[in-house]
This record gives C-alpha cells, sequence and structure tokens, in this order.
C-alpha cells in the first residue's frame, strides 16, 4: 500500500488520511476521493494530499476486518458490520468467554497491522454484550498478512468462543452458632438465589443446621439425595485450616477436598470439594455480599459446565485483587495503617 503527499491530479480513488474541512465541506479520513471532490479542492487552491493508495494484492480494511472475523471467531458469537477498519463482536448469549492468552498474544504477534482486543477469559458476559473489538490499523492490509492469518487460524479454530451457561440446581447449607443472627442467614440465602439466578441456574432449597461436623455431615447426606448440581456451603465462621469443621465434614462422608483457597480477594478462603461426583464449595465469608469476589470465578465456571481443579484456582491470581467490601471485619486499608 501507498501512503504519502500526493499530487491532486494523482489522487483519484485514493483514500484521504487525514480529515480536512474544504470551504463548508468536510471530508473525513478513510473517503475514497472522487474527481468531483478533488474538483472541489482544487477550487481551494489545495494542490497535494497525504493519501492511501491500495497496491496489488492489498486488502481493504473494512474486508479485511470482515474476513478476519470470520476466521477467529467461535459458537455463541457474533460478527457486527465492519466500518474504518473495525469490527466489534457480540455474545449471542449469556456465559463465559474463554480463551487462552497465550494464543490470543500469538494473533496479535502476526503483524502489526491486525488487532484483536478481549475482556478477560472465563468472563462472565451478557447476551448482547461486546466481548471483543478487531482493528485493522492501516487502510489496508496486504496478501500476504491475510495469509500469515488464515495458515494461523487453521491452526487455533476458533480462536476464541462462547461457553453458555448450562441450566443447573444448587442447594445450600448454613451452618449457625448461638450467636448467628437470622437476618444474615435469610441474606445470604436471597444473595445467593440471585447470583444463580445471573446464570440461569435455581436454588432449589436451603438448610440449616448448627456449626458441627455431625450436623453438617448429616445435611450433606440430605442435600445429595435431592441430587443438586452443586452443593453450596456457608460457614458461621471462615474456614481457615483443611481440618477445620467444613472441610472435616465433608471427608467424613467420603467426599473429596480438592483445593482450599485462592489468590484472589476478597474469596481467599474458599473451598473446593466434591461428594459424590457433587462439587462442592465452601463459599468464604465475602460471597454473602452480592458484590464480585472469588466465589464469582470459581461458581461461573462450574455453572458453564467446566470442570475447575487445584491449578485453574491457582492460575487466577493475575487480576485476582478486587474491590474491597465495605463488611469485611478487617479491611484493607486498616492493616496497611497497622503494618505502618
Amino acid at each position: 500500500m501507498f501512503f504519502g503527499s500526493l499530487a491532486l491530479d494523482k489522487a483519484k480513488n485514493a483514500i484521504l488520511a487525514h480529515t480536512l474541512r474544504v470551504g463548508t465541506k468536510t471530508f473525513k479520513k478513510g473517503r475514497k476521493l472522487s474527481s468531483e471532490d478533488l474538483s472541489l479542492m482544487r477550487g481551494e487552491k489545495i494542490k497535494t494530499l497525504i493519501c492511501a493508495k491500495l497496491e496489488p494484492g492489498d486488502i481493504f480494511e473494512d474486508d479485511a476486518a470482515d474476513r478476519i472475523a470470520s476466521l477467529i471467531i467461535g459458537e455463541n458469537l457474533r460478527k457486527g458490520a465492519a466500518s474504518t477498519g473495525r469490527t466489534n463482536i457480540y455474545a449471542d448469549k449469556k456465559g463465559l468467554l474463554n480463551y487462552e492468552a497465550k494464543a490470543v498474544n500469538s494473533f496479535n504477534s502476526i503483524n502489526e497491522t491486525v488487532t484483536l482486543g478481549l475482556v478477560p477469559s472465563f468472563q462472565h458476559v451478557e447476551k448482547n454484550q461486546m466481548i471483543g473489538t478487531l482493528k485493522i490499523i492501516p487502510f489496508a492490509i496486504s496478501g500476504g498478512v491475510m495469509n500469515e492469518i488464515e495458515k494461523f487460524s487453521s491452526i487455533h479454530q476458533p480462536l476464541f468462543n462462547l461457553r453458555p451457561y448450562v441450566k443447573k440446581t444448587a442447594m445450600l447449607i448454613q451452618t449457625q452458632l448461638t450467636t448467628t443472627k437470622a437476618s444474615v442467614l435469610n441474606s445470604t440465602a436471597e444473595v445467593t438465589s440471585e447470583r444463580l439466578k445471573m446464570m440461569d441456574a435455581v436454588l432449589i432449597d436451603e438448610k440449616r443446621c448448627n456449626h458441627s461436623e455431625n450436623e453438617l455431615s448429616s445435611e450433606l447426606h440430605t442435600a445429595s439425595a435431592t441430587k443438586p448440581d452443586i452443593i453450596l456451603i456457608a460457614g458461621a465462621s471462615a474456614i481457615v485450616d483443611r481440618r477445620d469443621i467444613v472441610p472435616s465434614a465433608i471427608q467424613s462422608v467420603g467426599g473429596e477436598i480438592i483445593h482450599f483457597g485462592m489468590p484472589v480477594d476478597p474469596g481467599n478462603l474458599i473451598l473446593l470439594a466434591s461428594f459424590k461426583g457433587t462439587p462442592v464449595v465452601g463459599i468464604p465469608g465475602c460471597a454473602r455480599s452480592p458484590k464480585l469476589n472469588g466465589f464469582d470465578w470459581v461458581l461461573w465456571r462450574l455453572m458453564a459446565g467446566l470442570e475447575v481443579n487445584g491449578e485453574d484456582i491457582m492460575n487466577m491470581g493475575g487480576g485476582g485483587l478486587l474491590k474491597d467490601i465495605p463488611s469485611r471485619p478487617l479491611p484493607r486499608g486498616r492493616v496497611s495503617r497497622l503494618e505502618q
């Protein structure tokens, strides 16, 4: 592609590089210049223009953006109409955007003329939400660049997709101490139900028991008999060790502790387990609040039908410092002041 200064007699069908006001008329950048355009400019004593001109094999920015978007998007996503070298990409369903960051970085490294920006992988997205944008930087790309992208996409197909939520059911077990307020338990049940609705899931029942291994074990057996897709446990006190009451109760009935703790805050004290093939999550105290926390990151994946293991959780540290919640017993800011 040619780019530079052109005399007006050589600028027909060239692409105007920068917005230009001529008398009372404004010519926007990216305009394909006609004979009439150039005649008007001559009347205003303009002699040269900064323009781009496609050469054999070049692909105009909009055509390139449209073609490339078709090559890389996966299921449950759609592309918008290309304009000014940009194609926006939208979710057709509610769910999780799913991709490997390394693959997206490799795509963006093919050539600086083609760029792709996405919301973070495994992030919850709503139907019709824009999840990415593909932008062609200059006014055209070469055929050689398109060939490289086609070769790349044949290996990484699709580059990203959307995992829709699967309609699932959940059971909530809340343990309580003598000092536990009913209002706290009621609020937790309501918040949890609303959290699940966001993923088209249903809280089918809630049980309450004393904060003891024996009583919680009994409730786990009862919950399992109803065959929910997931069991959630909100302990009266935070889980602080694998030998604490909640994990001990899970193990006492034959359950397996998959992982304890996560590098996401709020949400550090989460417990991931399994009982008779059903995922069990010991939810952190911050999940009593509707605000985003590490529990959401785990729950989203489970509700999209994805398995979650310890490695998945330990890889959540990048971006894992979330906004502090007002109800936190010891906010980060206060910890910092105490340390000074």
